[in-house]
């Protein structure tokens, strides 16, 4: 299962507990900004460590845990907008996509 989480209020984003790499010039404005962010929410985090575990914990114990679980609210909200947009992405090319099979060839039948 691969846990795709919100924020959590735990200690990572506490000052002196995440290092940084130098950014380059490229990124630098973007990374100011994004690690500002991170500092800045630490304790304030919407996400409950204990009962993302609790959860955790349950699906793995089930008999069908998911492949891929957002956890937390903002999780839920970015990755499935990200879904939809590549879904609509998928779709609106999916005519030219097609186009390139031989012509009357046999779509592909696998086991997975």
């Amino acid at each position: 299962m691969i846990v795709e989480p919100s924020r959590f209020r735990t200690s990572f984003n506490a000052p002196g507990v995440l290092g940084v790499a130098d950014a380059g010039a490229v990124y630098a404005g973007l990374l100011e900004a994004v690690r500002n962010d991170m500092a800045s929410a630490d304790g304030i985090q919407e996400g409950d460590p204990v009962r993302a575990a609790e959860i955790i914990v349950d699906l793995v114990a089930g008999e069908e845990p998911p492949l891929r679980l957002p956890l937390g609210r903002e999780a839920v909200e970015r990755i499935g907008r990200s879904y939809r947009q590549n879904l609509e992405e998928l779709e609106r090319w999916a005519p030219a996509a097609r186009a390139a099979d031989f012509p009357g060839a046999p779509a592909s039948v696998r086991p997975i």
